[in-house]
Parts: C-alpha cells; structure tokens; sequence
C-alpha cells in the first residue's frame, strides 16, 4: 500500500551562507551539480587558498554529492567546511541537513543546536530541530521550534510549511490548512503545500477541496505518485459517503523534502 504522507520541507536547505570571491569559486558554487563537484574538487586540491575559500568548495561539493544522493561523501565535505571555520552557521545547518537525511537523528541535533547557540535570532536551526523533533514523534518541542521559526521568519515559506506540519502531526488540521494557505499564498505553484493542504483536507473529511488540491498536485508535478494514490482513495471516500478508514487516517503522516540548497530541485527523503 502507497504511503499517503504529506511533504515535509527542510527549512534549512536555502542558500549558501558564504559569499564567494571572484575566481575559480565562483564556478564551483554555480552550474550543474556535476559541473560543481568536478569544480570544486579542483579548487580544493589548489594549494593557494586561505580557510574561507576551502571552505566555500568543500560546502558546494558537499551541495552537490547531498542532491546526489551521496550522503557520506556530503557529510564527510560539510564537517570539513564545519573544521575550516567552526563559527560559520550555515555549515553546521547543512551539517546536520545530511545527518538527518542520513537518519543520524541524534548528529542532527548536535549540528542545529551549534547553529542555534552560533545564531539564535536565525530560524535556520530552528526548522532543522523541529524537524528532527517531529521525526522522533516529539510533537510539542517540534511545535515550539517552528513557532520560533516563524517569529524570526515571519516571510519564511519553509517556516510555514513546516509549521504545518507540526500542526497536522498534531491533528490540528485547521491549523494546518491556515499554514498551508500561507505557502500557497505566495507560490501558487508550491506543490508541496498543495499535497500538504490536500493531505489535511481529506484527514477532516472534506473531500472534494482533498481532491482539488491532489489534482492541483498532479498537474504541476506528474511525477508526484503519492497525489494518484491519494486522489484515488480520497475519490473514493468522497463517492461512497464514508470516513477515511482509521488505517488510511493514521497513515497521513508528514514525508519529508528537502529543497536543497543552491539548488531549484526536490529530493525526497
């Protein structure tokens, strides 16, 4: 049976946090994920650079082996970007992203809470945390995170979704749906808050606005299969005057995504 689990986005994947010099950098933070890596490998290997430019390359590198699903490679270069400037918070975020999509949970924690105590009025760390927090079904200290999330990111899609999150983990599904509207508020073409929002519509049993949103899903994303499984058992539902069964129900737990950064694309995890 296809999970029906709603996106989760990592709020931390967003950016580098390093501006670049002019020079070979600047071709190892840009292009294609494969043009970045056979980049950054040459730079790292240039015997002239100071800490910070190392660091760049080694967290660019990292970007790429992460997209490419190559997660020991991916941590093995953040935690030497981490060594090379150990204040640097960005580097303990993307850190502990690969920990998490790694499930190295606990590593995780570690890395956003560095992030944390190195940037408090960030919500980088922040969504990092709960994140994992609602992985380990710590409901409430997830929910506590993404509120701070918020407050410190008040503009913040990522903040919101995951706020989302949270809310549906809790069962909050207006609460959830109010988050979700935000997202879709300002990126109509946010299909993860579409899959999201229409997750939490068929959870509450208001089938027809699951179903506008699964399709929604579909039509900005074919390749989503989850929003085919979602929209058929929802139709189903729907056409038939029942309540999703409590199997299906309890099955609408958060997925995750990470929208990883310097990048456009989705990675599911």
């Amino acid at each position: 049976m296809s999970s029906s689990r709603p996106l989760l986005v990592f709020g931390s994947l967003i950016g580098f946090g390093v501006s670049a010099q002019a020079g070979p950098i600047d071709d190892c933070i840009s292009g294609n994920i494969t043009h970045r890596i056979l980049i950054c490998t040459e730079v790292i290997q240039d015997g002239h650079l100071d800490d910070q430019q190392k660091a760049e390359a080694y967290d660019a590198r990292g970007t790429g082996y992460f997209v490419q699903g190559k997660l020991t490679e991916a941590i093995s270069d953040f935690s030497e970007a981490a060594r090379l400037m150990p204040d640097h918070t960005s580097f303990r975020v993307h850190m502990g992203d690969a920990s998490l999509a790694a499930g190295q949970l606990d590593q995780a924690i570690v890395e956003y809470e560095e992030a944390i105590r190195l940037a408090p009025s960030s919500s980088e760390g922040f969504i990092g945390r709960g994140t994992v927090r609602l992985r380990q079904r710590q409901l409430e200290d997830a929910l506590a995170d993404f509120d701070e999330a918020v407050r410190l990111s008040p503009n913040s899609l990522l903040a919101y979704n995951n706020w989302g999150d949270a809310h549906f983990s809790l069962r909050q599904f207006d609460l959830a749906i109010a988050d979700f509207n935000r997202v879709i508020d300002r990126d109509p073409n946010a299909f993860q808050a579409y899959y999201n929002r229409g997750n939490a519509y068929a959870a509450k049993g208001a089938f027809p606005a699951a179903v506008d949103d699964l399709t929604k899903v579909i039509s900005l994303r074919p390749d989503v299969p989850n929003a085919y499984y979602n929209r058929a058992i929802t139709l189903d539902a729907w056409e038939t005057r029942t309540t999703l069964s409590p199997i299906f129900a309890r099955r609408l737990s958060l997925t995750r995504l990470i929208n990883p950064h310097g990048t456009r694309c989705a990675c599911w995890v």
